[in-house]
């Protein structure tokens, strides 16, 4: 059995567990070239028609309706993650080299730089008021920042080794850290205190996204599986299983009902939330997928890989 799932977990409509992708060719929509190198982050624009990705030293925009490169920036060394402000008037960047750039999302310009990290930024996320961005590291910690002035607001030491990825429930109090001790986090972003440990994942824990307006979310990890958590339980309603290899990120279709999974074994698959039952294994990529991401609109899916391409999905339900 490919998934084991107390079901019933979400107050949600069922859906047909016979959804599948009869003709691929409709579902993929671009496959995006340009990059030459690996495409590590990511992130699409709150009006969803324009998707950023980036790699080592470049930046790029894309036009959602044909595929067109719109723009190309030049960053100093790997783009680990990237992220756009919520009034899409900029682009900001999480670099290897710690700093965090703030990018003018209509020319590219570089507006500002926020110091603090001493590792990877790996994860960044939008606050709910727009005005402030949190970051996650591999230095440990996860920091607070206004986006107007770069100003640190808050930091947290998670006490982990590694942070890899970063989810906000949905008012914004709290945070959730995927780390590489299999564990993850739940922090009270107001205090700063740790509320809850998740443990379930056999090894690191790459990705982490939240199931829109529940108090459930879903988490990939390196022992190949994709896991439904409730919050207030510790341990995993849901283990989804079906990928070859580490599953290197994780996205919820905004009606709650799908997950997307992107996995070394170079495939992306949906799965249905409420059952657990795998409805389709996406190919288009031809080596590691690593950023899965579903636009803000809700419309595409968008994944990166090792082969250097972004590829832009159709978002379920098909």
């Amino acid at each position: 059995m490919r998934a084991t799932l107390i079901r019933n977990v979400l107050s949600i409509v069922a859906l047909c567990a016979t959804c599948v992708v009869a003709d691929q060719p409709r579902v993929r929509i671009h496959t995006l070239v340009g990059h030459r190198n690996d495409v590590l982050a990511i992130a699409g624009a709150p009006d969803g028609k324009s998707i950023v990705s980036a790699s080592e030293n470049e930046v790029f925009v894309w036009r959602v309706v044909d595929g067109a490169n719109t723009m190309r920036i030049v960053h100093p060394g790997w783009v680990t993650s990237v992220v756009i402000t919520a009034d899409g008037e900029h682009i900001v960047t999480g670099g290897a080299d710690g700093v965090i750039r703030v990018w003018r999302f209509d020319n590219g310009g570089l507006v500002r730089t926020l110091v603090g990290h001493t590792d990877f930024v790996v994860a960044l996320a939008n606050m709910p008021d727009g005005e402030r961005i949190v970051s996650g590291s591999f230095d440990g910690t996860i920091r607070v920042w206004r986006v107007a002035d770069g100003q640190e607001l808050k930091r947290i030491d998670t006490g982990a080794r590694e942070v890899n990825a970063l989810a906000l429930l949905n008012d914004g109090t709290e945070v959730l850290s995927a780390n590489n001790d299999g564990m993850i986090r739940l922090w009270n972003l107001k205090n700063g205190s740790l509320e809850t440990t998740f443990v379930g994942h056999l090894g690191p824990v790459s990705s982490v996204a939240v199931v829109p307006e529940t108090r459930f979310f879903v988490s990939g990890g390196a022992d190949k599986t994709v896991r439904l958590w409730d919050k207030t339980h510790d341990t995993a309603v849901g283990v989804f299983e079906g990928h070859d290899d580490a599953v290197s990120a994780v996205a919820v279709t905004r009606d709650g009902r799908f997950i997307a999974s992107g996995s070394a074994d170079a495939t992306v698959r949906i799965w249905l939330i409420e059952s657990g039952e795998e409805q389709a294994i996406m190919r288009g990529h031809t080596a590691w997928v690593r950023p899965t991401v579903i636009t803000p609109d809700g419309a595409h899916i968008v994944s990166g890989g090792h082969d250097r391409t972004v590829v832009v999905w159709r978002s379920p339900p098909w």
